[in-house]
């Protein structure tokens, strides 16, 4: 059976592209092909292919701890992550001790890292049901914060037809204010995933509509030097594709917002309606 993200026992591929639609102030729209690992979170040594990837060593492609997570102080260690995990969701009455906390996240590649956004899938390995997602958001300045998707009120689990409602806490694009908020959906448990996330401004239009659209290949020697191959030092490319859009924004005279003093908060949640 073809794996899904839902039902992942081994390191595999997510090979996706990434959408971009912005509606205003001005229109511009924008898709290019990526990928990203996507692993148990518990057992990163699972990702180790010698002389070509590694966690926590330098190699062609590599997965440190201290990229993802917390921000500071930053973990150093891959069980800083689960405590990390466990003292976030908490709070929420969610709790990681019995579930698999699925990560897909873009790692470094020739040393060079930079994740617009990685993904905590909290699943029960029993019935495969999405309990929580924390997306995580990293900026061009290294600021992060983390969005944590919740059920909603009355349920335990995340359903892909949920569409859940976080306000915007944290200043991404220079091109958008930090008022208003994003809707989120989850459609994680198919053979081609789709994570879709929608900016409404502070009139509540529709300001921006983004998806991340894949499916799973086998994290192998092979799989994985096809992708350097095909597309190269992909966090490089991410983050030089991001100044071309901002500059194509700026020929438009779009206006530009200076960049806010970010909030102290690195936590925001759905709301549970």
């Amino acid at each position: 059976m073809t794996a899904t993200l839902h039902t992942l026992q081994e390191p595999h591929i997510f090979v996706a592209t990434v959408r971009h639609k912005r509606l205003a102030p001005k229109v511009n729209a924008f898709a290019y092909p990526t990928w990203c690992l996507a692993f148990d979170s518990t057992q990163p040594n699972k990702l180790d292919i010698p002389y070509l990837c590694s966690h926590n060593k330098a190699r062609l492609v590599s997965l440190h701890a201290h990229d993802y997570g917390k921000k500071n102080p930053p973990p150093d260690t891959y069980q800083a992550w689960q405590t990390w995990l466990q003292q976030s969701l908490k709070k929420h009455q969610i709790t990681t001790q019995d579930k698999k906390v699925i990560l897909v996240a873009m790692p470094r590649v020739l040393g060079y890292v930079f994740n617009p956004i990685s993904f905590w899938l909290i699943i029960d390995p029993q019935t495969h049901n999405l309990h929580a997602v924390i997306c995580e958001v990293t900026n061009t300045f290294k600021e992060r914060h983390h969005y944590v998707c919740l059920p909603k009120k009355g349920k335990n689990t995340i359903q892909e037809n949920d569409i859940l409602t976080a306000d915007k806490h944290f200043h991404v694009s220079p091109f958008f204010s930090r008022r208003g908020f994003y809707r989120f959906q989850f459609q994680t448990a198919r053979q081609r995933s789709q994570f879709l996330i929608s900016y409404y401004d502070d009139n509540g239009k529709l300001a921006l509509v983004t998806s991340l659209q894949g499916h799973l290949i086998p994290h192998t020697r092979a799989n994985l030097a096809r992708m350097l191959i095909r597309y190269g030092p992909i966090a490089l490319r991410a983050m030089t594709l991001i100044h071309w859009q901002a500059l194509k924004l700026a020929w438009k005279k779009t206006p530009y917002i200076i960049k806010p003093q970010q909030k102290p908060r690195a936590f925001s949640t759905t709301q549970r309606q």
